[in-house]
Order: structure tokens, then C-alpha cells, then sequence
């Protein structure tokens, strides 16, 4: 600015002090505005869903608790064994005679 410039900007009409319930409504407003704006931040999303997915692992867990029982327990058998089953506890005892290895894999002595 020139030091030869006299004429000032009047900026009383910004003085809040001057009509105190304009600002006050004014600022009411725009706050009102902001929040309504405002984007969801991702823990604020997480944390709207924590409640409905917790309620809904608890129903699974509470329904699989209570219907499991009826269900019951297969019974083992010993035909649900493979013959896998028997070589590796042939492995484990030691080496099996050439008769049971050949009986495992399913051949007889017979078979050419």
C-alpha cells in the first residue's frame, strides 16, 4: 500500500460483538453444515458393524453348540482305515513280511 493511501477497509461488519445472535445462528449453521458432511472414517465403519457381526458369530456358535449333539457321533470303524493306514503302522512297528505288504496292496500269492 501506498503510505499516501488513506482510505481504510471498514471491517466492523465482521465484529461478532456487534450483533451477537447473527453470529451465534451463523456459526450454528455452519457447524451444522460441517457434521453433516463430515465423511465416516474407517474405524467409525468398523466399529458400526463390530456389534451386528459379534451378535451374529454368536448365534453360529450358540446354534452349532446347541444342534451338534443331536447330530451325534459317528462311530469309527475299522473299515474306514485305508490301506495306507496299515503300511504306515507297518513303518512304524518295523519292516512287514512280503505276505501282509502283498495283502495290503490288495494281490494274493496266486496272482501272476
Amino acid at each position: 500500500m501506498d503510505e499516501g493511501d488513506d482510505d481504510r477497509v471498514d471491517l466492523s461488519a465482521l465484529d461478532p460483538a456487534r450483533d451477537p445472535a447473527r453470529w451465534n445462528t451463523l456459526v450454528t449453521t455452519v457447524s451444522a453444515r460441517a457434521a453433516a458432511r463430515r465423511r465416516a472414517s474407517l474405524s467409525r465403519v468398523l466399529a458400526g458393524h463390530a456389534v451386528p457381526a459379534f451378535a451374529l458369530a454368536a448365534a453360529a456358535a450358540l446354534a452349532i453348540w446347541v444342534f451338534a449333539p443331536a447330530r451325534g457321533v459317528p462311530a469309527t470303524t475299522t473299515e474306514t482305515y485305508s490301506e495306507s493306514d496299515g503300511l504306515a503302522g507297518w513303518a512304524l512297528r518295523g519292516s512287514p513280511d512280503g505276505a501282509g505288504l502283498l495283502t495290503s496292496l490288495g494281490g494274493s500269492h496266486d496272482d501272476p
